[in-house]
């Protein structure tokens, strides 16, 4: 028995909530896979040579970074130096 057409059936407004539900899931878990399926195949595509070219690039910079680091602490060292004769000259205290 209906009372019009703004009549509302709980029952029916659940079912299609569930079913709306189901079908935005369904979307998003497919696109997860999709997503994860991609991310592995583009690793596949590199060669083995391609990934090793990138580590040793890699540690190449790394190892440049390290002996600039090394050049800096050397300068550095004779800056200081330098400042110590320099306030040890004029006879003050803050050579340390």
């Amino acid at each position: 028995m209906s009372k019009g057409h703004t009549d509302f059936n709980p029952n029916s407004f659940a079912c299609g909530a569930l079913g709306g539900a189901c079908m935005l899931a369904s979307a998003l878990g497919a696109g997860l896979r999709n997503a994860a399926s991609q991310r592995a195949s583009r690793w596949e595509a590199f060669r083995r040579a391609e990934l090793e070219a990138i580590l040793e690039l890699t540690e190449f910079k790394l190892e440049r970074a390290g002996r600039e680091v090394e050049e800096l602490r050397l300068e550095q060292a004779k800056h200081q130096a330098a400042r110590r004769r320099v306030l040890i000259g004029r006879g003050g205290n803050e050579a340390a």
